[in-house]
């Protein structure tokens, strides 16, 4: 598991995260430590995400597969194995 967060200068109060998980099974990342309030929403890719992507004629790129409602300071995902999620708070 890999994760690397950043500040969006352009829209205050955004955080964006890219959780990479390289493993063959799927993991719980918690990201801890930063305030956090909105909405999450989290885009992802995977080997099956992508093959129908290109099954369809379609470019590949991450799918929205959901939102919730975030505050606090810690946000907890599951991500499948061999993905890569991007998850933004504003």
């Amino acid at each position: 598991m890999t994760v690397y967060a950043s500040r969006d200068s352009a829209v205050p109060g955004r955080l964006v995260f890219v959780a990479i998980n390289r493993s063959t099974g799927t993991q719980k990342v918690s990201i801890d430590g930063v305030a956090l309030a909105g909405t999450a929403s989290t885009y992802r890719m995977t080997a099956a995400s992508a093959a129908n992507q290109v099954a369809l004629g379609q470019h590949v790129a991450p799918i929205l597969v959901g939102q919730q409602p975030v505050s606090g300071s810690s946000l907890i995902a599951v991500l499948p194995a061999l993905s890569v999620s991007t998850i933004a708070v504003q």
